[in-house]
C-alpha cells in the first residue's frame, strides 16, 4: 500500500452514472479521502457509515469524500443508499487500475490526500482510533472543530481487519 509522504498516483474515474472524476482535480479543492471497497466485504459495510460522518463533518470545509468501489455501479448505487452515504462514488474498472496504482492488498483501505498531491494517512480495514486520528487530521487541515467519529459506546468493535 502507498504509504503516507509519498504522491498520490493521479487516477481519474466514472462515477456509476458515468461522468469522470479526476482525482488531482479534486485534490487542488482540498484535502481528499479516498475509500477503497467491495460491496460484499464486511469491513467495508461497517466502515462506510463512519465515513458519511467525516463526509457530513468536513465537507462544507472543503474536504471531499470520494468512495471508490470494486464493483459495478448497480451494486454501487445500492451499498452507497443502504448505508446512507451520500458523497461520491466512483468506479475501480476491470482490472482495478486504480486499487493496482495505489497497492492495495485488502479493502477497506482509506487514504487522506493533501493538497500537496501527497498521501498524509492511510487506513487499512477498520480502527475506530485510526478513524478518529483521520478525523483529527481532516480538522486541523480545514480550521474546523473535530468531529469525533466512533465512540467506545457505538456498536462498532475497536477494530476489525479487512
Amino acid at each position: 500500500m502507498i504509504q503516507p509522504g509519498l504522491q498520490a498516483p493521479a487516477i481519474r474515474l466514472p462515477t456509476p452514472e458515468g461522468r469522470v472524476v479526476s482525482v488531482p482535480d479534486a485534490v487542488s479543492l482540498g484535502p481528499v479521502v479516498l475509500a477503497f471497497f467491495k460491496v460484499s466485504c464486511p469491513t467495508c459495510q461497517l466502515t462506510f457509515p463512519y465515513l458519511q460522518k467525516l463526509h457530513a463533518a468536513y465537507g462544507d470545509a472543503g474536504v471531499t469524500v470520494l468512495g471508490i468501489s470494486q464493483d459495478g455501479p448497480e451494486e454501487t448505487v445500492r451499498f452507497a443508499a443502504e448505508r446512507g452515504c451520500t458523497f461520491r462514488m466512483l468506479l475501480d474498472g476491470e482490472g482495478y487500475p486504480a486499487s493496482r496504482a495505489f497497492g492495495l492488498e485488502t479493502v477497506p483501505a482509506i487514504f487522506l490526500v493533501g493538497k500537496d498531491g501527497q498521501v498524509w494517512e492511510t487506513l487499512a480495514g477498520w480502527s475506530r482510533q485510526e478513524m478518529n486520528s483521520l478525523s483529527g487530521t481532516l480538522a486541523r487541515m480545514s480550521g474546523v472543530e473535530v468531529a469525533v467519529v466512533s465512540r467506545e459506546d457505538d456498536a462498532a468493535p475497536a477494530w476489525k481487519p479487512g
